[in-house]
């Protein structure tokens, strides 16, 4: 029977999904092809952010805008649906813009997108594509476990419920855990036992505790020790193990007296229980580790060497495939092998980086140069440090000056630089006789090292720059928007507002040189509200952002400022005043 909260609850999201949906019918929002963020492409559309109102919407492959940026999040379309956030509120639309579900809940999420998993008031329930109510939001929490099977939390117990709606049990399970191959681990009473995706329970309840279904088994605690069974609840590996793992790749993990090692799904050994721990190493080798140290076995258990490789400690690339090949250390020596366990590169560095787009840094007496992919040394160890590869090219160091090499291991530019910063995938900014300039990734110098000052500018993509203590303005590329020919100049809203100052006056203008405010005060800066102090002869007045006058500078402060007002300080007191 269902309660008349629950009819009073229809009617209200009735009516109050229309409202909503007059809202996002009524709302105009300006196409704008400016975007900053953009989703993968599903269904034939791409999520993508208005950089300017910081609202999602989609486009078509041809990044035509089709359901424009209103809302604050969208998920990728799935079945012909997503689910979108519009004023905090979460709902579901088609591909069409029309609104399937109204944005009236806290919280909704899915697996399938036909089922809904809803929160409203801090309650929890589920409703269909069509957002009829099949499990009433009157719950503590509602999960669902996959597309055909929903757990549903009252007080503190659990029951079973299928995507119709329809209880598959009472509130007699303690816990229900995530599903995996098809069963779901649930506790009942004390004791552990499995359901499949129906609710239906497979395997009884009596078990100390299961882990998970892997590989067509689960390991099972009897008594204290633990087992394998498999989805008929059969014993396939007696209980007599203090550990054990679920099977990945036809192996398993066991552990007994302390010691661990692996067993296939026939209980037989494949590396014997003597190992301190086991890790596999990709899909190939697996690493065991006792007292003396590392041996590297093959999936079958053979062994490919008797000798040890020194235990994994503060080098992090050890014992990782990177490039198809392993950085390996014995004796405190560095080398390399093939993916497969194969010797590459015999131990004998004294320090190793793994292999990273085909070359890995090798060093010597505190020196470091390259190998490349066949394992030649392709840069000389002679350098003081190199840094990670930044696309195709990377800094090294000698003698405290720097240069740029490529992944070839040739020297684009001598090493001559004080400076190098890369800027951009393509771009470094370089400092060399203590002046300033850039070059590209070929190591060709683009802007040649004559200012004092060159850095990339935080409120847009350019870049400012000193010369003979005058300021300037470069693009993102590097070419020339504002000669050096300003005392003072700050560039923001990626040059829609830019302040400069001239013999002792500041204006307000745009990177294309249009004036807002001409050269009549002191000084100026921009507020966090969006407007304009002006100073002058040691009082401050107020501007719009667009230059439009508001306050004559004759107060010796302005704070609160707003829309219509201000707070100014004249005489050592507070006012508001409207403009």
């Amino acid at each position: 029977m269902i309660s008349n909260s629950h009819i009073i609850l229809k009617h209200a999201k009735h009516y109050l999904g229309l409202m909503i949906l007059s809202l996002l019918t009524l709302a105009v929002y300006a196409q704008n092809d400016n975007y900053d963020v953009r989703g993968g492409i599903s269904e034939g559309l791409i999520a993508v952010r208005s950089e300017e109102k910081e609202l999602w919407g989609f486009v078509d492959r041809n990044d035509k805008l089709v359901i424009r940026c209103k809302f604050d999040q969208v998920e990728p379309f799935e079945k012909g649906r997503s689910i979108v956030q519009f004023k905090g509120f979460f709902g579901v639309i088609n591909v069409n813009d029309s609104l399937i579900i109204s944005p009236i809940y806290d919280d909704l999420s899915s697996l399938d997108n036909r089922t809904f998993v809803v929160q409203l008031r801090e309650l929890e329930g589920a409703i269909d594509h069509l957002g009829r109510i099949i499990i009433p939001i009157e719950y503590k929490k509602v999960i669902a476990i996959d597309e055909q099977l929903i757990i549903v939390k009252k007080e503190e117990n659990w029951a079973l419920a299928n995507a119709q709606g329809d209880f598959k049990s009472d509130y007699i399970y303690k816990q229900v855990y995530p599903m995996r191959e098809g069963m779901v681990k649930v506790k009942l009473d004390r004791h552990y036992g499995f359901v499949d995706h129906s609710g239906k329970l497979l395997i009884p309840a009596i078990y100390d505790n299961l882990k998970y279904f892997s590989e067509g088994y689960s390991p099972a605690q009897s008594n204290a020790l633990w087992g394998m069974i498999n989805r008929k609840g059969e014993i396939t590996i007696d209980y007599q193990y203090q550990d054990i793992d679920p099977f990945h790749q036809g192996r398993a993990d066991v552990k007994l007296d302390g010691k661990h090692g692996l067993i296939n799904p026939n209980g037989e050994l494949i590396l014997p229980i003597n190992y301190q721990s086991i890790t596999p190493l990709g899909k190939n080798l697996i690493i065991a580790e006792d007292d003396q140290g590392l041996l590297l076995f093959d999936t079958d258990g053979t062994a490919l060497s008797s000798q040890y490789y020194d235990k994994k400690e503060s080098n992090p690339d050890l014992y990782e495939i990177k490039d198809h090949k392993i950085l390996v250390s014995r004796e405190g020596r560095f080398g390399y092998l093939h993916d497969d366990g194969s010797k590459f590169v015999e131990c004998q560095y004294e320090d190793a980086k793994a292999f990273d787009g085909g070359v890995a840094q090798v060093g010597l007496g505190k020196k470091w140069g390259l190998l490349d992919q066949l394992g030649n040394l392709i840069l000389k160890i002679e350098y003081d440090h190199i840094s990670d590869f930044k696309g195709e090219t990377a800094i090294v160091s000698q003698d405290s000056l720097l240069g740029l090499i490529n992944r070839s291991g040739r020297l684009l530019t001598r090493v001559q630089y004080q400076e190098i910063s890369p800027v951009a995938s393509d771009l470094f900014i370089i400092k060399r006789d203590e002046k300033y300039g850039m070059m590209n990734q070929y190591g060709i110098t683009t802007i040649p090292e004559e200012y004092s000052y060159f850095n990339k500018n935080l409120y847009s993509t350019g870049y400012l720059i000193e010369k003979d203590g005058k300021w300037g303005y470069l693009d993102k590329q590097g070419a020339t928007i504002l000669e050096t020919i300003y005392d003072h100049l700050e560039v923001y809203d990626k040059g829609q507002n830019v302040i400069v100052e001239k013999n002792g006056k500041a204006a307000l203008m745009n990177i294309d040189k249009i004036y807002k405010i001409p050269y009549n005060y002191d000084s100026l800066s921009i507020t966090q509200e969006r407007y304009v102090r002006l100073f002058k002869k040691g009082k401050v007045g107020l501007a719009t952002i667009d230059g439009i006058l508001l306050l004559k500078p004759k107060y010796e402060d302005i704070r609160n400022i707003e829309k219509s007002s201000a707070e100014v300080l004249k005489r050592n007191k507070w006012s508001t005043i409207h403009y």
